[in-house]
């Protein structure tokens, strides 16, 4: 891979974890780029995955007192997001190169629905969080694990957009504490991440060149933007990157659909 590729990868990673420390959505910016550089859709989603794992470990570095906090009761919901992911990531396997290019559109639609509708949760959460508990059982327990289990699955076929949504699931189901929440989902996004890629890798759909020049950009943006970026204000940055996710759905659907 030219020289030229990977300082443009690196910077694009850069770039894509300052903005995923702030208000999420990287994968709204690193899919395309790695499409940009001339990757197939399948192969850049998936490589995406290697991509965004070492800043995902920082993620859950980063809220290790809530973790060990929480200890055992986040075991069942581990192996609750294990399971998705598997069934996820097989599923990506077997949609082939040509199936998954038809669905990338689809893909995209799905993934700013998400990140657009998770924002607004996370309000209405804000205000109505005394109930979280009794959310968490009967008829709406059940329907909120049937939701849970159907995100950790397209975690782990594509996975944009998924976190803000995960995030807020958690507060509805009994997580008040908003970094609490934040580690479990820290935790699941790890879980499900580092199982699609040993699937992707043992499948051959992983671009190592690509993945590790914007990896390491998302490492080292993610680390810097801490003091740059508190000075953004992330409701507008959402703004940016949704506007941004809504262009580029329209785009996928002119390329793809």
């Amino acid at each position: 891979m030219d020289l030229s590729y990977v300082l443009a990868l690196f910077a694009g990673g850069l770039f894509a974890g300052a903005v995923n420390a702030v208000a999420g959505g990287s994968s709204f910016l690193i899919f395309p780029l790695l499409i940009a550089s001339g990757l197939p859709p399948q192969i850049a989603a998936a490589s995406g995955y290697v991509a965004l794992t070492p800043a995902n470990v920082v993620a859950l570095y980063a809220y290790r007192r809530e973790l060990s906090a929480i200890g055992r009761p986040l075991l069942p919901r581990l192996a609750f997001a294990f399971a998705g992911s598997i069934a996820g990531s097989v599923l990506f396997i077997r949609t082939g190169a040509e199936g998954f290019e038809r669905l990338v559109p689809w893909l995209m639609l799905a993934a700013t629905a998400l990140y657009a509708g998770g924002g607004t949760l996370k309000r209405v959460l804000a205000r109505r969080g005394r109930d979280a508990a009794a959310r968490a059982t009967g008829a709406w327990g059940m329907a909120a694990k049937a939701l849970e289990f159907s995100l950790y699955l397209y975690a782990g076929y594509f996975g944009a957009g998924v976190g803000i949504v995960l995030l807020a699931l958690y507060s509805l189901t009994g997580e008040a504490d908003i970094h609490r929440a934040n580690a479990i989902k820290n935790a699941t996004v790890l879980a499900t991440s580092l199982l699609s890629l040993v699937l992707f890798t043992w499948h051959g759909l992983v671009a190592w060149p690509q993945a590790a020049a914007v990896g390491v950009g998302t490492i080292l943006g993610g680390y810097a933007s801490i003091a740059v970026f508190r000075r953004i204000n992330a409701v507008h940055l959402q703004r940016a990157i949704l506007g941004w996710a809504v262009i580029l759905t329209a785009w996928m659907f002119h390329a793809y659909g």
